[in-house]
């Protein structure tokens, strides 16, 4: 299809473009505004190994320690993403733990150093999205010491901060939008090229 050919196959539909662009924007900012404003509260969590003394009175190897430290961060994040975590969690803040699928589109768990994890949950409130993130910092710390005594283990798990930061988040809905009107005009206009393509033989 010739560039000619294309400008005038938008122009001719060029109502039905620009009506689709508009429709999906407007759906992207009302989807955006339903959704915010909610609070993010976070906890960073630190991950480590005991150090250990040899039977020659010799200095453990520190580097080996944060080696170890670093191979069980996955550990960690697992623990953190979990649904017995999460239940645990919303039980111990007397939330519904028959939610937690719910809850769980809420929960990031972050790798951000070798030895550093950093936990958010985005709720509408500002409690619940603190009490929840204590919660399951609390229980993932409980969970480790536990994993600890059962393989003779010396792991620990700190949280950097005394509480968690709670923090106002909130999307723009004009910019959703703006990116919702652009993304419904390709596929509008997308669309429209290919039909016609395949129209030729």
């Amino acid at each position: 299809m010739e560039l000619k050919e294309l400008v005038q196959l938008l122009k001719t539909h060029s109502s039905v473009v620009i009506g689709f662009g508009l429709a999906v924007g407007l759906l992207a900012g009302l989807a955006v505004r339903s959704y915010s404003p909610h609070f993010v509260a976070s906890f960073n969590l630190h991950v480590s190994k005991s150090p250990e003394v040899s039977v020659d009175n010799y200095n453990y190897d520190g580097f080996y320690a944060q080696q170890v430290a670093e191979g069980y961060i996955d550990t960690v994040v697992g623990l953190l993403e979990s649904r017995e975590l999460l239940v645990q969690a919303l039980a111990q803040t007397g939330l519904d733990p028959a939610s937690a699928g719910r809850y769980r589109q809420s929960i990031t768990v972050q790798k951000v150093a070798p030895q550093l994890i950093r936990l958010e949950v985005s709720r509408r409130g500002q409690d619940e999205a603190a009490r929840l993130t204590q919660a399951l910092a609390q229980a993932a710390q409980e969970k480790v010491h536990q994993l600890n005594r059962e393989r003779n283990q010396e792991f620990v798990l700190e949280l950097i901060e005394d509480s968690p930061l709670v923090e106002y988040a909130e999307f723009s809905p004009w910019i959703a939008s703006l990116a919702g009107s652009v993304g419904g005009l390709l596929l509008a206009a997308g669309t429209l090229i290919l039909k016609e393509y395949l129209k030729k033989p």
